[in-house]
């Protein structure tokens, strides 16, 4: 198999390991996103002594290297906000499963990146250049799948109890 062929072969099983793992995501009782529920995205990751007492107040952080992200999977309460931060040296694109639709956390979609709704999915809808971040509220109860866009093989999962 020549080098053209075995990188093709790569990317296919990568993006069927991905699909794979997406379709595990369960919205519980069913329901949609909440009109309050908003996804942040940051520039600049600062030190302050804020992050500190947000920390406490229910957010939980994930970190994504040139490896991937880590942990790769947290268990958090329903209304709990995870940021994502990027200390790659890449661009990194978090958004729920499936890749590359987006649509496993309920009411998310790629689809709706640049338009009103954007900032009610899970879906960071653009790089964050390293150094910055995106935080996404989950307030859906169940087994959430999600990825580097830019990098689908690169994935995690959050459990919202």
């Amino acid at each position: 198999m020549n080098k053209t062929g075995l990188i093709v072969l790569l990317v296919l099983v990568g993006g069927g390991l991905v699909y794979w793992l997406g379709r595990g995501g369960t919205d519980g009782n069913g329901s949609r996103i909440e009109p309050n529920q908003v996804n942040e995205v940051s520039e600049q990751v600062g030190s302050d002594e804020n992050e500190v007492g947000e920390a406490m107040m229910g957010e939980e952080t994930i970190s994504y290297s040139d490896a991937g992200f880590s942990p790769q999977t947290v268990t958090v309460k329903a209304g709990t906000k995870v940021r994502f931060v990027n200390e790659s040296s890449k661009e990194m694109w978090p958004a729920t499963a499936v890749h590359p639709t987006h649509t496993v956390y309920p009411g998310s979609s790629i689809s709706k990146c640049g338009t009103a709704e954007a900032a009610t999915i899970f879906d960071a809808c653009r790089g964050m250049a390293p150094g910055g971040s995106y935080s996404f509220t989950f307030d859906e109860v169940g087994d959430w799948k999600y990825h580097n866009h830019l990098t689908p093989t690169h994935f995690g999962g959050v459990v919202v109890e």
